[in-house]
């Protein structure tokens, strides 16, 4: 048995499919998806996404993240 990961465009991806299904008795398939958390449009998107959270109080400062995440793999040992 042979395994291969394929990076489809979505536009491509219901072609694909289809014929993969055509197969479907040689094939198993293992649709993995990997969807971002996070997704930024432009350098200005986050400009003003930064500005907004600032205005909300909605943020931490860039030591006292650096100091959480040395807490939290500390505490993994």
């Amino acid at each position: 048995m042979h395994s291969l990961r394929l990076n489809v465009t979505d536009s491509f991806f219901p072609e694909l499919m289809s014929l993969i299904k055509n197969y479907s008795s040689h094939i198993t398939i293992i649709e993995e998806t990997q969807k971002p958390d996070f997704v930024v449009g432009s350098v200005d998107e986050v400009r003003q996404r930064v500005k907004r959270a600032e205005k909300r109080g909605n943020f931490i400062s860039h030591d006292t993240f650096w100091s959480d995440i040395e807490n939290f793999t500390d505490s993994l040992k």
